[in-house]
């Protein structure tokens, strides 16, 4: 009887779970701005989605309001609330909207910009000690002030109905099913715009809208600039005299239109850089390090230029010293966008974050261009006057330029040269706990070290560098793969390969060459322990090519050919040369050696050692001796059971016992679980937010009364039964 019951009350659960989900809403989600404004199939739609307690979405809203405001009628708009679970209080905030928006839409957005203005309120550091029922309180508080004391008891008891809650739950549900997984996101007539895309002022958003209020005007547009390029292409059938005049002409529109927006752009970032210097927020000029990788490749000789005009003025000294790296351009492309280029410098104080960032800009130009020896001067004056700058502001961008310090050097075959300075960097980074310039730095002296085969120093500087907690997840990955090879050659090959591992785990997909590398190392250091790798990782998508010859060489030593493996070893001595693994294969002969004598104990009860030279292919003076000694280690090493009759010259195999009455299984399932376990706990300590170090350590009350609170906000959340977050 009661294992019906329970088996009822299963299946009950389950299907109320099943029927909740697919029970649609009563209406489509989003909140109408301005409120009350119904949604027009004959204008253009921008869908934002936002989480209040998102500085990223405080920072789009502004903009975003003034191009509404500007464009009235023509423009609907709807916004979506996710908020997101790494974020602290995003679920009560965003239920707060919902209770507003029921009770009074007129009042919601007036209740959001009131919570970007307090975010600080909501951060971690602010209500990590308190409980859930006093966030609402202080939530109820900052309601009540901001639309009136008439909302109080809306607020509470909204937080008491299940409307609120579900209307929050669908609004959830609806932004991960268009598969929104960050905030801010914009969608233009159902068209997602891409990150790199996402306008940051109210410029970028009257760049779009109007694209799309006179699409009659921008195809007219088009279709001017593909006359005037046909126009040029019949020009270059004239004669010689002719064609020499027409270099000397105005260049196609299109190639001005591009470079007036590459142009465009880079002022967007300065003006974002001036920013972040000005409030001293690090993140609004990580920001706009980020938006530089999309405009990389637009950069020319004309934009630098032109840009540097902007930011530092035509007469400043680091103007000069930079536009001496820049090539001239052509007179022609020098007049592009020269009524609009008015000088940054001339209205007032240039920002030493703009000036790093110009290094940076003309820095990526001359590499870009392979111009190494110009990219080793400017790099150089760049490290230079980075020494006498002590901001945090500037520590994004000083990592970038430290990297490019080093590729400068190595593309020109100097990298010794800059070791001194380098450590002396991290020295200073160290003091001044820039921790992005400190890994950024350790991975370059390693690199440095490792390009030498210096080993040993690199294993010493690793050992005793600063420990802390990684920031870049690109250069964490990278110092994994150099502690996996420092591991592989000091013959630790289990760290070797768990480092390796995680380094082509955690890599970017997009870091293809990073990968194939790590892929390369964690094959042979697999080998080298005895494991035969699976075929999938040579048929990965992009590293067929490459891992060509690594997959014949893994062939080999699966078969314990040793003829094969010579052959393998001759054909790709190139390949393995140039990739710097030509000593570790040479480990691997005696692999195959101990691959092929395992086979042929499984193979034969009793056979002579002169066939088992002859089978293992050896080709030394004395084959018999040679054989005898390596069945002997392979027999003391645990890798054959067999025994030797040194009078008659015979290996006798013992018989194969069953591998499951042993504790091989065991281990591997303890090495699996350990693998799972170890994997959990990285995801966790990568969602937690950093520690407060500075606050004081908490008394043995404090700590109880802490642990009381956390007991009950389990409690509270086991009663919601928030699954979804």
């Amino acid at each position: 009887m009661i294992r019906a019951f329970f088996l009822f009350l299963v299946f009950f659960i389950i299907w109320t779970q099943v029927h909740a989900q697919l029970i649609p809403p009563s209406k489509p989600d989003g909140f109408a701005y301005p409120p009350g404004r119904r949604v027009d199939p004959d204008s253009i739609l921008i869908e934002a989605f936002y989480d209040p307690v998102c500085p990223y979405s405080r920072d789009s809203w502004p903009p975003l309001k003034q191009a509404l405001k500007h464009y009235g009628s023509r423009v609907s708009f709807l916004l979506h609330l996710l908020p997101l679970p790494y974020h602290d209080n995003a679920y009560v905030t965003s239920r707060a909207l919902h209770i507003v928006n029921i009770h009074n839409a007129n009042a919601t957005f007036s209740l959001l910009e009131r919570f970007f203005k307090d975010q600080a309120m909501f951060y971690g550091a602010q209500t990590q000690l308190l409980t859930r029922p006093e966030v609402v309180g202080r939530i109820v508080k900052l309601g009540t002030t901001t639309l009136g004391n008439s909302y109080r008891h809306v607020l509470k008891s909204g937080f008491n109905d299940t409307k609120s809650e579900r209307a929050t739950r669908v609004s959830f549900k609806h932004s991960t099913s268009r598969g929104v997984y960050g905030t801010p996101t914009f969608y233009v007539n159902g068209f997602k715009l891409p990150d790199a895309d996402t306008p940051s002022e109210f410029g970028g958003w009257k760049k779009i809208i109007d694209s799309l209020i006179h699409p009659q005007k921008v195809q007219a547009k088009h279709l001017k600039k593909i006359s005037e390029i046909r126009g040029s292409e019949k020009m270059t059938t004239t004669t010689q005299d002719v064609e020499m005049k027409d270099n000397n002409q105005t260049p196609p529109q299109s190639i001005v239109s591009a470079t007036t927006s590459t142009l465009q752009h880079l002022k967007e970032i300065a003006a974002l850089i001036d920013t972040g210097s000005y409030t001293k927020e690090v993140r609004r000029v990580a920001r706009a390090v980020r938006l530089t990788v999309g405009i990389r490749q637009k950069l020319t000789a004309s934009v630098v230029a032109s840009f540097l005009d902007f930011a530092l003025g035509p007469g400043s000294e680091a103007h000069a010293r930079l536009s001496s790296f820049v090539p001239k351009s052509d007179e022609h492309d020098m007049e592009v966008d020269t009524a609009s280029s008015t000088s940054l410098a001339a209205s007032k104080h240039v920002p030493v974050e703009l000036e790093i960032y110009c290094y940076f800009i003309v820095l990526l130009f001359l590499i870009d261009q392979k111009k190494y020896n110009e990219a080793k001067a400017c790099s150089s004056a760049s490290i230079a006057r980075l020494k006498s700058l002590n901001k945090r502001t500037i520590d994004v961008i000083a990592s970038r330029l430290y990297f490019y310090y080093s590729l400068s050097y190595e593309m020109t075959g100097d990298l010794a040269e800059i070791r001194g300075t380098l450590l002396s960097l991290h020295h200073s980074a160290t003091l001044r706990h820039d921790e992005l310039g400190q890994e950024t730095l350790l991975n370059l002296l390693l690199r440095n070290y490792l390009h030498y085969n210096l080993y040993d120093q690199a294993e010493k500087l690793r050992s005793k560098a600063p420990r802390f907690e990684a920031h870049s997840n690109q250069q964490f990955c990278r110092y994994l793969f150099y502690l996996g090879k420092i591991r592989t050659i000091q013959l630790e090959y289990t760290d070797a390969k768990e480092s390796l591992l995680q380094a082509a785990r955690k890599a970017p997909v997009a870091a293809l060459g990073f990968r194939v590398q790590c892929n390369k190392w964690a094959i042979l250091v697999r080998l080298l322990l005895g494991e035969i790798p699976e075929r999938s990782i040579f048929m990965q998508k992009g590293m067929e090519k490459a891992l060509r010859p690594y997959f014949e060489l893994t062939n080999a030593v699966r078969i314990g050919d040793l003829e094969l493996f010579r052959n393998v070893q001759e054909k790709f001595s190139k390949t393995f040369s140039e990739d710097r693994t030509h000593n570790l294969i040479v480990r691997l002969r005696h692999n195959v050696i101990r691959t092929g004598l395992r086979n042929i104990s499984i193979s034969y009860s009793r056979i002579s050692l002169t066939d088992v030279a002859q089978k293992l292919r050896l080709n030394s003076a004395n084959p018999v001796a040679d054989a005898e000694s390596i069945v002997a280690k392979a027999i003391r090493d645990g890798a054959i059971d067999a025994t030797i009759d040194h009078k008659n010259g015979y290996m006798v195999s013992k018989e194969t016992g069953d591998i499951y009455s042993t504790n091989e299984p065991q281990n591997a399932f303890n090495s699996r679980i350990a693998f799972c376990l170890n994997m959990h706990n990285e995801a966790v300590r990568a969602l937690r937010f950093p520690p407060n170090t500075h606050r004081e350590k908490e008394s043995e009350e404090k700590r109880r009364e802490m642990k009381q609170q956390e007991e009950e906000l389990a409690k509270y959340m086991a009663e919601e039964d928030d699954d979804d977050f």
